[in-house]
């Protein structure tokens, strides 16, 4: 119950942050992973496929991908946040969500989780 009240608290923070700044960001795409990020090797050559899969316009199979990467590695947030990313595009932004909250369960504060959640959330909320 703490996490899910710091994972709102979070979330209303950098919302606030974004109201006031004006370069917002709503151009989201999936994140590579570099060498030195520490997770599993097979892991990292799985989400960086994934990135591929999704530049070449190959969503499920870079969902596939992510979905992998992710069982891998359960410190591996970016796993989560690039099948939200997929899943998004795709249309599917309930499942989009869920991914996020599992991104954000792994690093609350991660800025970018937060504001493609952010981002997602007023879509939903709007109909889009």
């Amino acid at each position: 119950m703490k996490s899910l009240h710091l994972k709102w608290a979070a979330l209303a923070s950098l919302l606030v942050l974004f109201l006031f700044t004006s370069g917002f960001v709503s151009d989201f795409s999936p994140q590579t992973v570099p060498e030195e990020e520490g997770i599993s090797e097979e892991a990292r050559q799985l989400n960086n496929q994934g990135v591929a899969f999704y530049f070449d316009r190959k969503l499920p199979e870079a969902l596939g991908s992510f979905v992998m990467a992710a069982s891998l590695d359960k410190h591996f947030w970016q796993g989560h946040y690039n099948c939200a990313i997929v899943l998004a595009a795709m249309g599917k932004p309930e499942e989009a969500i869920h991914h996020l909250d599992l991104s954000l369960d792994i690093d609350p504060y991660n800025p970018m989780t937060l504001a493609f959640y952010i981002d997602l959330l007023d879509k939903v909320d709007r109909g889009a």
